[in-house]
């Protein structure tokens, strides 16, 4: 089997969405590769994270990156949701997530491989939403300097560049 690889350039950004993001600290910093250009929740230690995908995929793991200096506010408990076309924090308390994880310091190292989410669950999806349940110390906002999907994109065909075979010409 082959490894997973970064799932970056199969993400749809035009469909991909962050809830309870501070202004200053935008979601889209979490795909630059710079954890001192962080993203950080607004009002409270909350905040949902919706990644569309450009076809299916086969998600294998999910690498949280602690923003600079911040491993307090960095994630704890998480909930992933798989496949659903919207979300919102309303949602999180009366839909069942697919997957929780407890994150804990190790897995928020940048050297430290993905944490692995449950492959039969989110073996062909086309979005996952992360929701941020609370962070390491209970601090007042979450903050994370990256995040990273690692998977497989799965094969897909486009049915225009189909071309008959045999047949009446």
């Amino acid at each position: 089997m082959a490894a997973p690889s970064d799932l970056a350039e199969v993400i749809d950004k035009k469909e991909t969405y962050g809830l309870n993001v501070a202004d200053k600290f935008p979601f889209e910093n979490l795909w630059i590769g710079d954890n001192t250009l962080m993203t950080r929740s607004d009002s409270d230690e909350q905040l949902l994270i919706h990644v569309a995908f450009q076809g299916a995929v086969s998600l294998q793991g999910i690498k949280f990156i602690a923003g600079s200096g911040k491993k307090n506010e960095a994630p704890k408990t998480v909930k992933l949701f798989a496949n659903r076309v919207s979300i919102a924090f309303n949602d999180v308390d009366t839909v069942p997530p697919t997957q929780v994880l407890e994150l804990t310091e190790a897995d928020l190292e940048d050297e430290v491989k993905y944490t692995p989410v449950k492959q039969v669950v989110f073996n062909r999806i086309n979005s996952i939403s992360i929701f941020v349940e609370s962070n390491q110390e209970d601090e007042d906002v979450t903050t994370l300097g990256g995040l990273k999907l690692f998977g497989k994109q799965l094969g897909t065909t486009n049915m225009s560049q189909l071309k008959k075979v045999g047949g009446d010409e």
